[in-house]
Formats: structure tokens, C-alpha cells, sequence
């Protein structure tokens, strides 16, 4: 449900702060995959997603799970084109 409450966010106003609020704070969530598609939607926003750079570094550092670094490390890159 948080997935799709993560995706809906993105899809009504994928450049509104409130969005890369919430997808920022879904990057700490506990489950994976909540993770790894907070990452993913905020690299969908691009460089307005910025105020989320520290906590996606964090992630393609240091998470436990493979797939939640790759998705924080593309969703830098697409970040900070």
C-alpha cells in the first residue's frame, strides 16, 4: 500500500514538494521494495528531486539490500543531470 501511495504521489504532482516530502521519507521505510521505489519515483522527478540527494546517498551507500543501492545510485544520476 505504501508502494502505491508512493506511485500515486508521483503521478498527481511528480515536481510538487509535498511528493519528494513523502518519497524522502519512504526512503527509510523498512520494507525493500518500498525503498527501492521511493528511490525510483524520485528519480522520475530529475532535478527537482534534489532536496532528497543526502538521503539517496545514504541508501546507495550503505543499504542492506543490492536492488535499494542500484535505485538510489541511478536515481542520483538522473537527479543530478
Amino acid at each position: 500500500m505504501r508502494m502505491q501511495a508512493a506511485f500515486a504521489l508521483c503521478q498527481i504532482r511528480p515536481d510538487g514538494m509535498e511528493a519528494i516530502e513523502a518519497l524522502t521519507k519512504s526512503l527509510s521505510d523498512r520494507y525493500d521494495g518500498v525503498r527501492t521505489f521511493a528511490a525510483e519515483a524520485l528519480g522520475w522527478v530529475g532535478p527537482g528531486a534534489k532536496p532528497a540527494i543526502p538521503d539517496l546517498e545514504r541508501l546507495a551507500d550503505k543499504d542492506p539490500d543490492e536492488d535499494v543501492r542500484k535505485a538510489a545510485k541511478e536515481a542520483l544520476e538522473k537527479i543530478r543531470k
